[in-house]
């Protein structure tokens, strides 16, 4: 996952450290676990991914999941989405593919009666 840290500590300045590895946890799981596809909505399982306990679990559901700074509820799939690694997400899959053509693109070239194996 491509990070900007400079804007990564801007953005949770102030906060507390128990919110701010809450916050990479459920970025890292975001990015990893469901390729930006989405958080589902529900409290419990969104604790277990930022690895809180219920004491501090409120305050950090609170300031994470409440739809404005970090992470947004997309209501019509009842899912929860950071913005900025979503986008991330779309330019580094665009990359991918096209580096995938062009590597397929100079093994034709080099090589043209050898069939690809997929």
């Amino acid at each position: 996952m491509p990070m900007d840290w400079a804007e990564f500590w801007q953005a949770v300045e102030g906060q507390s450290d128990l919110l701010i590895v809450a916050y990479l946890r459920a970025l890292s799981y975001y990015w990893h676990h469901t390729h930006c596809a989405g958080l589902r909505n529900d409290s419990e399982f969104l604790r277990k991914i930022c690895r809180a306990d219920k004491l501090n679990w409120d305050d950090l559901c609170g300031i994470l999941f409440n739809g404005s700074e970090y992470f947004n509820l997309d209501v019509e799939s009842n899912m929860w989405h950071q913005k900025r690694a979503q986008l991330a997400w779309l330019k580094v899959n665009e990359t991918y593919e096209k580096r995938v053509k062009q590597t397929e693109a100079a093994m034709a070239a080099r090589w043209p009666n050898k069939k690809r194996i997929s």
